[in-house]
């Protein structure tokens, strides 16, 4: 059930960061079977965001090639709120792409992460599509493809971390589409 849900006068910007602010300020889950996640069950506008709540929901358990990530911290993408506004998403669906976080679990098949490393990953949209289990960064715990997750810099703190991998993204493609010259081969720091 839902725990709470943002006055209709909020924007949406604000009614995301009061979801991300509710889960991190909440009491830690008591159980391994469930948890806290922010998830749109119904369109929304700038001027009603009563489709989105904190639900309590099943533990997600890392599949074939996936990792279970305890959330530190994600952040707000102006496309959050777009797809949300457009009413683009699967209901319900959890929200938020980027996340930096600790592996605490791994599905078979996953060589390359084990349990208790840092690691960021751009999560993607998958409550996009017909199937898809909605699977986002606004939560306790998300399970995300290993293929797409990477050891978070040492040098940058979680909340750090958790803000830069969708930004980051667009500015590689960017700079893809702009034909940036560098060896293919090589490194790419934004």
């Amino acid at each position: 059930g839902a725990c709470s849900s943002p006055p209709p006068e909020m924007t949406m910007q604000r009614a995301a960061v009061i979801g991300c602010l509710a889960l991190a300020a909440g009491q830690s889950v008591a159980s391994f079977d469930n948890m806290r996640a922010a998830r749109i069950h119904t369109a929304i506008t700038k001027e009603d965001t009563s489709g989105v709540y904190v639900d309590s929901i099943a533990m997600p358990t890392p599949g074939k090639g996936e990792v279970l990530i305890e959330v530190h911290t994600s952040s707000v993408n102006p496309v959050d709120w777009k797809l949300a506004e457009q009413g683009l998403y699967i209901t319900p669906s959890q929200l938020g792409a980027d996340v930096s976080g600790v592996v605490v679990g791994v599905g078979t098949g996953c060589s390359r992460l084990q349990v208790n490393d840092e690691v960021w990953s751009d999560v993607g949209y998958s409550g996009l599509l017909p199937g898809a289990h909605g699977n986002g960064a606004w939560a306790e715990y998300v399970t995300v493809a290993e293929e797409i997750v990477s050891k978070k810099p040492t040098s940058l703190p979680h909340s750090m971390a958790g803000a830069l991998p969708l930004v980051a993204l667009t500015a590689y493609q960017s700079m893809v589409t702009a034909g940036a010259p560098w060896d293919p081969n090589s490194n790419i720091s934004v």
